[in-house]
């Protein structure tokens, strides 16, 4: 092997331990809120430092590969192409998830429904830039299509742990999303599968099957088993 050819191995292994290390740090800032700061009660400054910080790492990320807001799925760039492909699968889950509330005679209204739909769009919008705006892109540098789908969708499982039921939900959502993403990567499309997904997850989920949404330690403190 010539020393150019040494060298741009090296060069490429740093680029990919780079990418791998950026997911892993914005992934541990999520599970550190959620096992260690949020089961706590600890200040809401020292709650979202974790958080806040690995926002500020994905924008100067974003900003050093010169990655525009049109890249990472902001805009109207494959906007239809996105809803047509999420439209089947997302349609179809909700139909499942009906049906399996019409079976089970659980059809409800969860405590504090209408204000949690109130902001599940915008937290809808920031779960997808982070799983597919910035992870799967990632990942996506140095993997195969099929790898990145499979290892983005385990992470947005992984960060839902240890609600097994939701975590589920999770991977399977994760799945049709980054293959959709790959394909059409417009993110307001995804909020809506999301929001839709969600909402129907929220009123159609029977209780003994998915008794809260919560995750991390505080799922531990609430929920005997």
């Amino acid at each position: 092997m010539s020393a150019t050819e040494s060298s741009s191995s090296s060069n490429t292994l740093s680029w990919q331990a780079i990418n791998l290390a950026e997911v892993i740090s914005v992934i541990l800032s999520i599970l550190l809120v959620e096992w260690a700061l949020a089961p706590f009660a600890v200040s809401p400054w020292l709650l979202g430092g974790p958080p806040l910080l690995a926002f500020l790492l994905m924008l100067y990320s974003h900003r050093c590969r010169g990655e525009r807001l049109q890249m990472l799925g902001f805009g109207r760039r494959c906007f239809k192409r996105a809803l047509l492909l999420l439209a089947g699968p997302t349609l179809l889950a909700i139909a499942a998830l009906i049906c399996v509330s019409y079976l089970t005679h659980s059809l409800h209204l969860p405590d504090r429904f209408w204000a949690r739909l109130s902001l599940l769009p915008g937290w809808a919008l920031l779960q997808q830039y982070t799983l597919l705006g910035f992870s799967y892109r990632r990942l996506r540098h140095f993997l195969h299509a099929k790898q990145s789908i499979m290892i983005t969708a385990g992470l947005f499982a992984l960060v839902h742990a240890p609600n097994y039921p939701l975590m589920i939900l999770t991977f399977l959502g994760g799945l049709i999303w980054s293959f959709v993403y790959e394909r059409a990567p417009n993110l307001f499309a995804f909020a809506i599968s999301h929001v839709l997904l969600s909402a129907t997850v929220l009123i159609a989920v029977p209780e003994w099957i998915l008794p809260s949404m919560t995750v991390g330690y505080r799922y531990l403190l609430y929920h005997n088993f």
